[in-house]
């Protein structure tokens, strides 16, 4: 019997302190790390034992999402070779092109 099958590693999984949906997604990835060396890349769509594992990797990359993360399941996460995605940098301001006038300007008195 392996490790990961074994009454203990089972009472470990359960007391896990995030959801067992979390735990499986992230055994998955580690199993595939195991057998490759490395995490393959994994895109939105690509289904493991029915659930869409791409996808479930891109919402834990979200910057919201990983922030909610515990640091365990970050540090975790982070030792498989994933990493939050890059929040986006603000677009600088719009400089203003219009010039507000400095002076009155002499037909401001609704004359043509």
């Amino acid at each position: 019997m392996s490790a990961a099958r074994s009454p203990g590693a089972a009472a470990r999984i359960r007391a896990c302190p995030w959801p067992l949906d979390w735990q499986r997604h992230y055994r998955v990835l580690a199993d595939l790390v195991d057998a490759d060396g490395s995490l393959p890349e994994i895109r939105p769509g690509v289904l493991m034992d029915g659930d869409d594992l791409g996808k479930w990797l891109e919402q834990q990359k979200q910057p919201g999402t990983w922030a909610q993360l515990s640091t365990e399941q970050q540090e975790r996460l982070t030792a498989l070779g994933v990493q939050p995605a890059q929040t986006p940098s603000p677009a600088p301001a719009a400089r203003r092109t219009a010039k507000s006038p400095s002076k009155p300007n002499r037909h401001s008195n609704g004359a043509p």
